[in-house]
């Protein structure tokens, strides 16, 4: 509904790029939007409502309109001229409010639709509905706004992203504590921070402890300073328990604290402080070997792994370096070395092979059957499997220390049974 419908789709995934060849079609998608906008009370099933235009200018009475932002070059006309040796990218921003359905702002000017394109580096569309969902019983208010960004950034085309968001209406947050909809989130947030306080608590008194017995075996140690000296940094590491300090830092995420109104900092540290500490609690099953074989094998393989991955680096930014260079211009997947290596990646782990063989087919029929057979042959049927073979081997040495270790024990435990006899 909110672009044309025969618009060229660039996205790999769903994530809304759509590509615009022709000033006909970006005044379409122009007009698309703006004509959803004002016909979504009639075309939609969602109970939607227009928010007043007051903070626009206008009266209360009045829906706010959909508000376009024009970034335009100041001076385009050196801008792409081969001649001129002195070039200006300044810009500036206008800003429109395209009120009623088939307002297309300053693309209504058939003469000046050639030099607005010319001029444009980017272009924002932007508008907001209220929506009344029922969640337990209780009425909650939402807002949700669409974003068209229109980026000129591309050689030769405009790519237009749809970007959707919804989040809550401020009447939301001036209910009392009990009527919000979210008390019980509330509650757990609040028991949260009661538990991540008492944990920080006895994580930071657990280092300190940590701290003074290495202070003192290091001051015995004096007598014997070239054995102290002799040991290396992981059995020095020994006195300390990394997971406890671990389990600290997790705690600080969970009670991150921020004034901003952006809320990906505070989502990003509240998932990566319970995703630690969850991690952390594998720290209990060390006592019982065939429950950590994971961490073991990762600690045996780890040093090989990083050291083939270091090698075979340079090979994996060759193939995407050649991608970007010869398959940029006719597929979307190789648009960047970070496209380009997604890609790979994906068909690293045979995902989408054929999706990608068909891309960048109409580069070059032949070579692009060169370079992905060459590619899928060497990672999937030599490096994978070198890979796997570097875990493997790691774990069935792991194993076997294991073993020896659960049979030293038992050893230890008939000497200690037979003294007592």
């Amino acid at each position: 509904m909110l672009v044309p419908g025969d618009l060229s789709y660039t996205g790999y995934s769903s994530d809304n790029t759509y590509d615009i060849f022709t000033i006909d079609e970006l005044v379409e998608s122009v007009s698309a939007c703006v004509n959803t906008y004002y016909d979504l009370l009639n075309s939609t099933v969602g109970n939607y409502m227009y928010m007043s235009g007051a903070s626009e200018g206008l009266d209360n009475d009045t829906i706010r309109p959909v508000e376009m932002r024009l970034v335009r070059y100041k001076d385009p006309s050196n801008l792409y001229s081969a001649s001129d040796t002195y070039f200006s990218s300044d810009t500036y921003t206008e800003t429109y409010y395209l009120i009623g359905s088939g307002d297309v702002g300053p693309f209504a000017n058939w003469s000046a639709r050639q030099e607005i394109a010319y001029s444009m580096s980017a272009m924002y569309l932007t508008f907001a509905v209220r929506n009344m969902a029922l969640e337990g019983g209780d009425r909650v208010c939402y807002v949700n706004e669409v974003k068209e960004s229109y980026h000129f950034y591309l050689r030769g085309r405009i790519q237009l992203s749809v970007e959707p968001s919804v989040y809550l209406c401020g009447s939301e947050y001036h209910k009392s504590l009990f009527e919000m909809h979210f008390v019980s989130l509330v509650m757990v947030l609040l028991a949260v921070i009661v538990v991540g306080a008492c944990l920080q608590y006895l994580h930071i008194k657990a280092i300190i402890k940590n701290i003074r017995i290495y202070q003192l075996i290091k001051q015995q140690a004096k007598k014997r300073m070239e054995e102290w000296k002799d040991l290396s940094w992981r059995d020095k590491l020994e006195f300390f328990n990394v997971c406890i300090i671990g389990s600290a830092w997790c705690c600080r995420y969970l009670l991150f604290e921020t004034k901003s109104m952006n809320w990906y900092p505070c989502f990003f540290f509240i998932g990566i402080g319970c995703m630690f500490s969850w991690i952390s609690m594998i720290q209990y099953l060390e006592q019982f070997p065939h429950y950590y074989f994971l961490i073991l094998t990762l600690k045996t393989s780890s040093p090989r792994v990083l050291a083939f991955v270091v090698g075979v680096l340079p090979i994996f930014i060759g193939f995407a370096c050649f991608g970007v260079a010869y398959f940029a211009t006719s597929s979307s997947l190789f648009s960047t070395i970070d496209e380009a290596a997604v890609t790979l990646f994906s068909l690293l782990n045979g995902d989408s092979i054929h999706d990608v063989f068909d891309a960048i087919y109409s580069a070059s029929p032949i070579i692009s059957r060169i370079y992905l057979y060459t590619f899928i042959a060497l990672f999937i049927y030599a490096v994978l499997n070198i890979f796997i073979a570097i875990v493997e081997d790691a774990f069935m040495a792991s194993r076997q220390a294991s073993e020896k270790e659960l049979e030293e024990d038992l050893q230890m435990k008939r000497v200690d049974e037979s003294q007592l006899d």
